[in-house]
């Protein structure tokens, strides 16, 4: 069974090397940049752990895991 993961970074040179080897463990990895996109992106496709980038800012990663745990509570942060 592949798990989905969600990464939420504006760096692409990370969320590239971390999706090719994630997806090498079997893992499906999606990326987004924002706030929005992430919830919705989460949410279509059922993500059990989010990678949260503090580079975007310690209140916008606030916001948006609380935003994911409304969401599903049982949603892993990293």
């Amino acid at each position: 069974m592949t798990s989905n993961l969600l990464l939420v970074t504006a760096d692409a040179m990370f969320a590239k090397r971390l999706s090719a080897n994630l997806e090498q463990e079997g893992y499906r990895l999606y990326t987004s940049k924002g706030k929005g996109e992430a919830v919705v992106r989460a949410d279509e496709q059922n993500c059990s752990s989010a990678f949260l980038d503090l580079e975007l800012g310690e209140k916008f990663v606030l916001e948006l895991g609380r935003a994911l745990r409304t969401l599903n509570p049982t949603v892993k942060l990293l």
